[in-house]
């Protein structure tokens, strides 16, 4: 498995299980391995520490009246949000 190939994230309902998320018009992720996020406007970018055997992953999407937040945490630690 290469490191990019563990992505965490959201997407629509109309994605393709089968394609990677980089060709899909909407999704942002967490690519676990290589500690980096993934957008379809900004792409591969740095984002926190890469992740080992025994990590864990946390996800947390909050909805407001305004917007909403994707945030991801490792082993309890919490990285800045991603959108």
């Amino acid at each position: 498995m290469e490191s990019e190939d563990l992505i965490v994230g959201i997407t629509l309902r109309s994605f393709d299980v089968y394609m990677h998320p980089t060709e899909a018009a909407c999704y942002y992720g967490y690519v676990c391995c290589a500690g980096k996020k993934l957008s379809v406007a900004e792409g591969t970018i740095e984002y926190g520490e890469a992740c080992v055997v025994g990590d864990k992953v946390g996800v947390l999407l909050e909805f407001d009246e305004k917007e909403a937040k994707l945030s991801f945490y490792r082993n309890s630690v919490f990285y800045l949000p991603l959108l």
